[in-house]
């Protein structure tokens, strides 16, 4: 029974460790999208997204298979504005580089997944925030 136990934990720990442990919230990812296509000016942008269409059909969008979104990969798109904060909890990488972004940086504080981060090439303004994991 105690090798059952320690399998057990062992598990639960590697879940929670590979953000198995967080919901998995779709409704949510949308909602954050829509809120980054109007902050970035997406009426404006080369490959504008259908809002009538599921987010993971979305360009540069890539989604886990719960469908929450672990990519958004926008680069030389004509993104303008600016990128608000986003809490995408599976988000792994994120890349705008190559647009027209003039704002401050983004806190990235609700992004405790992300490994890859390309804001090149932009005219972000202020130091880049602590990211911690």
């Amino acid at each position: 029974m105690r090798g059952v136990r320690t399998l057990v934990v062992i598990l639960v720990s590697v879940m929670v460790v590979s953000g198995y442990g967080q919901d998995c919230r779709p409704q949510n990812d949308s909602a954050v999208l829509v809120d980054l296509y109007g902050a970035s000016k997406g009426i404006n942008w080369k490959v504008k997204w259908d809002l009538n269409q599921p987010f993971s059909k979305w360009h540069g969008i890539t989604v886990n298979n719960s469908g929450c979104v672990t990519a958004i990969s926008l680069p030389e798109n004509g993104l303008q504005g600016n990128i608000p904060d986003i809490e995408l909890p599976f988000l792994k990488k994120l890349d705008v580089s190559g647009n027209n972004i003039l704002s401050t940086l983004p806190a990235l504080s609700r992004v405790p997944s992300l490994e890859h981060l390309d804001l090149s090439n932009n005219r972000f303004i202020g130091s880049l925030p602590k990211l911690t994991n």
